[in-house]
């Protein structure tokens, strides 16, 4: 039987790529390309420091992920809380953690809370969200006085 050295070579680095090329998959998974981790979790603030968002930027499809917003207004005034855009579009609210002082619909596919701030003025809520779409969702939080904008992108 005839060996051909030059085909074999080639498999050969057609193996060492593919070796690589599984090494950076597994890696990115690590640092959270696909779910938790490290590129996935982001912390976005306004320009003033008065809202700050933390949320996971990678998710699965069923997948529960968390969503914390601060808030910072004038002590004794209730503060003012709206999300818009595709974040609800693409998920589910499981629960909201403290309840807000009152909740209506804003802009058809968004909502407005009104949240109970402490002695200072803060206010941190959790939103509790199981995600049931495929594809980029991008939405908007508003509050504070400040906007933040929001990318997330769903996996099947």
């Amino acid at each position: 039987m005839h060996e051909s050295m030059r085909v074999q070579r080639r498999l050969w680095v057609l193996e060492r790529v593919g070796s690589w090329l599984l090494l950076l998959v597994v890696l990115l998974t690590l640092l959270g390309l696909f779910s938790k981790g490290l590129l996935s979790s982001v912390e976005a603030s306004g320009a003033q420091g008065r809202l700050h968002v933390d949320y996971e930027r990678f998710l699965r499809n069923g997948a529960t992920s968390t969503l914390v917003i601060d808030v910072k207004g004038a002590p004794g005034e209730t503060l003012r809380l709206d999300l818009e855009g595709e974040m609800l579009e693409g998920g589910t609210l499981e629960s909201i953690h403290p309840q807000p002082a009152t909740g209506a619909t804003h802009r058809g596919t968004g909502m407005s809370l009104q949240l109970r701030p402490d002695a200072q003025g803060h206010a941190r809520i959790h939103f509790s969200m199981r995600a049931d779409g495929v594809g980029l969702y991008r939405s908007r939080v508003h509050g504070g006085g400040e906007v933040v904008d929001l990318s997330q992108f769903i996996y099947p």
